[in-house]
C-alpha cells in the first residue's frame, strides 16, 4: 500500500473540523463512488501514482506523494441549487479551512463538486466560478470574498466552540455532582475532571488561534485561491446515467475487449469496500490495487462483486427506466423544485403528512444487530419504569424496538432518495426532542426519589412531546405523525439521552 508518511491532521485541530466522513449510505453515495471510479481510472490511464482516499477527512482525499500535493474533494448530488449561504457550502467551506491550516506545510486544493447548479441570486459564487483559477491581481472580488468567507467561518468556528465547551462542561457538571462511594472512583473522577477541563481550555485557545488565522487578510486570500467549484448543471436524476456512461467509455479505452459491464460492477464494489473500511488506512484507491483487480480470473471476479450493494445501485436505474419510474422522476423533480424555492423564500414550509412507513421484520432485525448495546440500554431503560404487568412491559418493548427501527430506517431512505425537505423537518424535531430529554433528565435528578414516579413520568413526557410536536407544527407548518415523535423519544433513550427512571443503568 502508499502511504503518505508524515502527513497527519493535527489531533489538536481535528476536533473542530465538521462531519464530512460518511461510511455506508450518504447522500447521493453513488454519484459519490461514481466520481471516485472516474477519478481512479483517470489516474490510471494518464499513468498518475496518485493515491486515492476514500472517506478520509472528506469525499475524497487524493495525495500526489511525489510533489507533496494533497486534493480534498466534496462531492453533493442535489436538485436544488446552491449559494454561498448553503448549509452544505458553509459546511464544506468551514472543513476546507481546517484542512488547510492543518497541513499548512504542504500544497493542498480544495475541490467542491455537484451536479448542481448555482443559484441566480447568488452573484457572487457565480463571479468566484466564471474567474477560476482566481488570481490576486482581481482585487474587487478577492476582497469582497474575503469578507464573505471570514464572516462565514468565524461564525461556524464560534458555533463548534460553543457547542464542543457545552459539552465538557455537562461532563463536568455532572462529574462534579456524583458522590462516589469508593475511593478509588473517587480518584478517577477527579482525575477525569482535570482532564476535562484541560480540554475546555483546549477548546478556547485552538478557537482563538483559528479565528486569528481567519483574520490573517494575506493567509485568507491563500486559502480562498486554493479553492476550486465544479458546477455540472445536470439534472441529478440524470447524472448518474452519466457518470456511469463516462466510466464505462473509459474501461472501454482501457481495453476494448474488456468485459466492461462485469469489471465495472468488480471496481465500484471495490470503492464500496474501501469506503466501508474501518480502519481509514486501509480506504486506499491506486494503481496497484487496479492491476490487481485486473489481474484476477472471473471467479475472483465474481467473489469480489457485492451483489448486496449492485441491487441497491441497479434498483435505481430499474426505476428510472420504467414507465412508473419517469412519472416519479418528473413528480421528484417538480417536489424537489417547490423545495428549491421553498428554501430562498420568505414563506413557510407547506409539505403533506409524514409519517412512518411500515418496514420488514429483518430490517429491524438489521438495526438490532448492528447496534446491540443501544438496544440493551433500551430494554433495560423500559424495564425499570416498573409496569407491573409483565406481557404489557413486553409489548412496549416491542412497540419502542419497533419505532425507533422504522425511524431510522425511514432517515435513510431520505437520504437515498435525496428527499432533504422531509429528512431536514425531521432532524429540526429530533434536536428538540433531545433538547427536552436532556433538559428533562436533569431536572428529575434534582427530584426526590421518594416522590419520583417512573410511570407516571412516562406518561406524563409523552404528553410534553405531543405539546412539542404541536409547537413545531403551528411554527414550521409542518404536520409529523405522533409515531414519530414517539420513535425519536425511544431512539433517544437507546443513546442515553433519555431515561425514565432515577438514577443511572446498573
Amino acid at each position: 500500500m502508499n502511504n503518505f508518511k508524515g502527513i497527519d491532521m493535527s489531533s489538536e485541530l481535528i476536533i473542530f473540523k465538521k462531519d464530512t466522513d460518511a461510511v455506508g449510505t450518504n447522500r447521493g453515495f453513488i454519484y459519490q463512488y461514481l466520481k471516485t471510479l472516474i477519478q481512479w481510472l483517470n489516474n490510471y490511464t494518464s499513468g498518475s501514482d496518485n493515491v486515492i482516499y476514500c472517506e478520509v477527512e472528506d469525499d475524497i482525499k487524493q495525495i500526489d506523494k511525489s510533489n507533496s500535493k494533497i486534493q480534498w474533494t466534496q462531492i453533493k448530488c442535489y436538485s436544488s441549487v446552491f449559494n454561498l449561504g448553503h448549509r452544505d457550502i458553509i459546511k464544506s467551506l468551514h472543513n476546507f479551512f481546517v484542512l488547510f491550516v492543518s497541513y499548512d506545510k504542504y500544497d493542498g486544493t480544495f475541490c467542491f463538486e455537484t451536479n448542481s447548479k448555482i443559484s441566480s441570486r447568488d452573484t457572487l459564487l457565480k463571479k468566484w466560478v466564471n474567474s477560476q483559477p482566481l488570481k490576486t491581481t482581481d482585487r474587487e472580488l478577492l476582497g469582497k470574498l474575503i469578507v464573505k468567507i471570514q464572516e462565514t467561518l468565524r461564525e461556524t468556528v464560534r458555533e463548534t466552540k460553543t457547542a464542543l465547551s457545552k459539552d465538557v462542561a455537562t461532563q463536568i457538571s455532572k462529574l462534579e455532582g456524583v458522590k462516589p462511594k469508593s475511593s478509588v472512583t473517587k480518584k478517577r473522577n477527579l482525575q477525569l475532571i482535570k482532564n476535562l477541563k484541560s480540554d475546555l481550555g483546549s477548546i478556547v485557545e485552538l478557537s482563538e488561534q483559528l479565528l486569528e488565522k481567519i483574520n490573517d487578510i494575506e493567509l485568507m486570500s491563500e486559502f480562498i485561491s486554493k479553492i476550486n467549484w465544479t458546477f455540472d448543471n445536470v439534472e441529478s436524476t440524470n447524472s448518474v446515467y452519466e457518470l456511469k456512461f463516462k466510466a464505462i467509455q473509459l474501461l472501454k479505452q482501457l481495453n476494448p475487449k474488456l468485459s466492461y459491464e462485469i469489471y465495472f460492477n468488480r471496481l465500484i464494489s471495490e470503492i464500496f469496500f474501501k469506503s466501508t473500511e474501518e480502519n481509514i488506512e486501509d480506504r486506499y484507491l491506486d494503481n496497484e490495487l487496479l492491476e490487481e483487480i485486473f489481474n484476477e480470473t472471473e471467479t475472483q471476479i465474481k467473489e469480489n462483486i457485492d451483489k448486496e450493494f449492485l441491487e441497491k445501485f441497479e434498483g435505481i436505474e430499474a426505476i428510472l427506466n420504467t414507465e412508473f419510474g419517469n412519472v416519479n422522476t418528473k413528480l421528484t423533480s417538480i417536489e424537489l423544485k417547490i423545495d428549491s424555492i421553498v428554501e430562498t423564500a420568505a414563506g413557510y414550509n407547506d409539505i403533506p403528512l409524514i409519517d412512518l412507513p411500515l418496514v420488514e421484520p429483518k430490517e429491524v432485525e438489521k438495526i438490532i444487530t448492528k447496534e446491540p448495546e443501544k438496544q440493551s440500554k433500551l430494554v433495560a431503560k423500559i424495564k425499570l419504569i416498573n409496569i407491573k404487568d409483565s406481557y404489557q412491559e413486553e409489548n412496549l418493548i416491542n412497540l419502542a424496538t419497533e419505532l425507533r427501527c422504522r425511524y431510522l430506517i425511514f432517515l435513510q431512505k431520505l437520504k437515498f432518495e435525496n428527499l432533504y425537505l422531509k429528512y431536514d423537518q425531521l432532524k429540526i424535531l429530533e434536536s428538540k426532542v433531545k433538547y427536552l430529554c436532556t433538559k428533562t433528565v436533569i431536572n428529575n435528578d434534582g427530584t426526590d426519589a421518594e416522590v419520583f414516579n417512573p410511570t407516571q413520568f412516562w406518561n406524563t413526557f409523552q404528553e410534553d412531546l405531543k405539546l412539542l410536536l404541536k409547537d413545531s407544527k403551528m411554527r414550521n407548518k409542518v404536520d409529523i405523525d405522533e409515531d414519530i415523535v414517539f420513535a425519536q423519544m425511544y431512539q433517544m433513550a437507546a443513546e442515553c439521552h433519555l431515561r425514565w427512571h432515577k438514577g443511572e443503568l446498573i
